[in-house]
């Protein structure tokens, strides 16, 4: 369930505050609190209007607080909770204002879910200015982030999406910078270095992060590092990786776009070819279409048609799955049981009816009598021993 933030639905009022008139009338009429009208005020006023609700407060008391907790939001509420302040239902708005912006103005090296949704905001309105403004104030963004962290005011990267409750969530918008940190390195390396090190940080802080944007980060760092120069070391991160997980579709597509791509500074397509060769001879590879398609690419880049129309031919053929057999005893029967297993795209729909007759035919989940099969026998489960030797063996308790 989305949760909003008081932050994000005064957003929300106020854009249609702007963007509708009668609305605007309706709000004034109501004497709806904002934070333009609370940054209008000053200091003293501020205090003074916190005192008519029973709060007295100081720079160094406030600074506590602001210490311990993770938004004016939460502070407010938990002001709400413990002490006897005077307020009515319409007060309660103003509480979080005033507080809020006397956090801003005098702790601003403290931030706050507010502060950082405000200038993860302002990053992507500054996108129509270029993309190199918008990263600049994604890098405040992120800072800030790592001060709560390190605050350890945030436990991991759920716990901020649980409670933050922006318009956007630090799942989809660290993907976001880091796509925008690279397109601002076309023309600025120094963004580059800037996305290394924030992928690096990131994947040291949530090594237990979603996979799929753990996979997103890892690609995005090593790019950027083949990009800057470093192409042994962004070598030897996919190698790594790929050891690691050899199914990993778009990480063998990612790493032989390092040679691919002019723009990388290494093309040698006969390398990013036998990379991607490398990604369809692995067991179960993930998106295995996208890598025949990405191979196809390649040799039509090269030239070579031929080449790329007998790679699409392949990717256009039917899965071909993996078989894997096990046969049981119950009894006096053998079971024998197959399993097919198409991967990651599964079987068509169109062809499950034709796959279903084929399956019924061959009759691969038949019982058998144990007298079938001899002792000295090859075993039915096809693991090359006697079937004394292998399924035919008494089980624990039996003679």
């Amino acid at each position: 369930m989305l949760r909003l933030s008081w932050s994000m639905m005064e957003r929300i009022v106020e854009r249609k505050r702007r963007e509708d008139p009668e609305y605007r009338k309706q709000l004034e009429a109501n004497r709806k609190a904002s934070r333009s009208q609370g940054r209008a005020m000053s200091d003293e006023e501020l205090l003074e209007k916190l005192r008519c609700f029973g709060l007295e407060l100081d720079r160094a008391t406030l600074g506590e607080w602001c210490r311990q907790a993770r938004s004016a939001q939460e502070l407010s509420l938990d002001l709400r909770r413990t002490r006897p302040l005077k307020l009515s239902a319409m007060d309660e708005d103003w509480l979080w204002i005033y507080l809020l912006v006397l956090w801003e103005r005098w702790f601003p090296d403290l931030p706050s879910f507010e502060m950082i949704d405000d200038t993860m905001q302002a990053g992507y309105d500054a996108l129509d200015e270029g993309e190199a403004q918008a990263c600049e104030m994604w890098l405040r963004t992120w800072n800030d982030i790592l001060t709560m962290i390190r605050l350890d005011k945030v436990r991991d990267l759920d716990d901020f999406d649980e409670e933050f409750g922006g318009l956007q969530c630090l799942f989809n918008w660290i993907q976001d910078f880091t796509m925008h940190l690279w397109n601002a390195g076309v023309h600025e390396p120094r963004f580059l270095r800037e996305r290394v090190a924030v992928c690096e940080e990131a994947l040291g802080r949530w090594p237990g992060a979603d996979c799929h944007l753990t996979e997103s980060l890892r690609a995005d760092m090593a790019e950027a590092s083949f990009r800057l120069g470093a192409t042994e070391q962004a070598n030897a991160q996919f190698k790594q990786w790929l050891d690691d997980d050899p199914q990993w579709g778009w990480g063998w597509i990612h790493w032989s776009d390092c040679y691919a791509r002019e723009f990388m500074g290494n093309r040698d397509p006969e390398r990013a070819k036998a990379i991607l060769r490398r990604g369809l001879a692995a067991p179960g590879v993930r998106d295995r279409r996208d890598l025949l398609e990405r191979l196809a690419e390649i040799h039509e880049e090269a030239g070579e048609d031929e080449e790329a129309a007998q790679v699409r031919a392949e990717s256009e053929r039917p899965n071909t799955p993996s078989v894997r057999t096990v046969v049981s005893r119950v009894g006096n029967v053998l079971r024998q049981k197959t399993t097919f297993n198409f991967g990651e795209e599964g079987l068509p729909m169109d062809e499950f009816e034709e796959f279903h007759r084929a399956l019924i035919a061959q009759r691969s989940g038949r019982e058998m009598p144990m007298h079938q099969v001899g002792r000295n026998a090859p075993c039915p489960c096809g693991s090359g021993k006697k079937y004394k030797k292998c399924c035919g063996r008494p089980r624990a308790g039996q003679k």
